[in-house]
């Protein structure tokens, strides 16, 4: 996998949002599992133990077997773990 900077990891991959939930003031776009672990540079089985044991960014259940990633959980999460 390629090295990436931090500033690069803030953020997320333009051409793969596809899904939005109205916000407050603006959209918080809804990535797909692929596209994290895409985005943070691991595989998608490392996203799915993070979720699994709590590690990882924040998730959010649209059903029972339909995990989705609000675009600002992943960059608070990023934050937390440059910090």
């Amino acid at each position: 996998m390629e090295s990436r900077r931090v500033d690069d990891l803030e953020h997320p991959p333009r051409q793969s949002i596809r899904g939005r939930v109205a916000g407050d003031d603006e959209c918080d776009p809804l990535l797909r599992s692929a596209q994290v672990a895409n985005w943070l540079s691991v595989s998608k089985s490392t996203l799915v133990r993070w979720r699994k044991s709590g590690h990882g960014p924040e998730v959010l259940w649209l059903s029972e077997d339909l995990p989705r990633y609000r675009t600002s959980d992943v960059q608070r999460w990023l934050r937390s773990r440059a910090s």
